[in-house]
């Protein structure tokens, strides 16, 4: 069964556009696209020989045949000319690492990114280093998930949007509003099972009155 978080990147690509899609796994989001009658080239990449045996058997099953798949770190080596680059599931330094060693190939093109934690951090690194945020989007597919969409341009983030997101902040959807409600409610359990002069209520205190002020209208 292909997860929500693999339809809503695919959501995101436009029928025409040459897509490249790195570390894809069992290629799901290749035979997503494929299947809704993608039009673009799609190409995918994957570092090790396991993973990448297993995605051409899944595109061979699913009756695809015109989708390379690179054996190669990140986007190295590759010459494919993507219009959108798609880097999901991976951890903060590995994403910050394949596009900063491969900076050239991303000049032209937009990037999906999907990371599973420390988004606030990425944020940080992306207005550091010449990126601007398109889009953003929050959802839920058994936890919840932050999907980026970014290409070359210069932003100013203050720190509010840097850890709750430019566009998620502005939008405040129910997801998000579910999402850090319930961020709180795990806060203050927290503080319920410390002693009263515990030298972390402070700090806890702090995050959830963050929290309020990205949730307030």
């Amino acid at each position: 069964m292909i997860s929500k978080r693999i339809k809503t990147i695919a959501s995101l690509i436009e029928p025409d556009e040459n897509v490249l899609d790195v570390g894809t796994d069992h290629a799901f989001l290749p035979v997503v696209l494929k299947k809704s009658g993608h039009q673009g080239r799609i190409r995918a990449s994957e570092l090790r020989k396991g993973p990448r045996l297993n995605a051409i058997r899944n595109l061979a099953e699913s009756g695809i045949d015109d989708v390379e798949v690179y054996l190669t770190d990140g986007v190295s080596g590759i010459d494919f000319p993507a219009d959108v680059v798609v880097i999901a599931g991976m951890g903060y330094g590995t994403v910050t690492g394949i596009i900063a060693e491969n900076r050239e190939y991303f000049h032209n093109c937009r990037i999906i990114i999907q990371i599973n934690s420390e988004v606030d951090k990425l944020r940080r690194w992306l207005m550091g280093n010449g990126f601007m945020i398109e889009n953003e989007l929050m959802i839920r597919d058994y936890k919840y998930y932050e999907i980026l969409v970014v290409r070359e341009g210069e932003m100013t983030l203050d720190e509010m949007e840097i850890r709750f997101g430019p566009l998620l902040l502005r939008e405040k959807s129910e997801i998000f509003r579910s999402c850090y409600s319930q961020r709180i409610e795990k806060l203050e359990s927290i503080i319920k099972t410390l002693p009263e002069n515990h030298e972390d209520i402070g700090n806890l205190e702090e995050q959830i009155q963050i929290i309020r002020k990205a949730l307030a209208d």
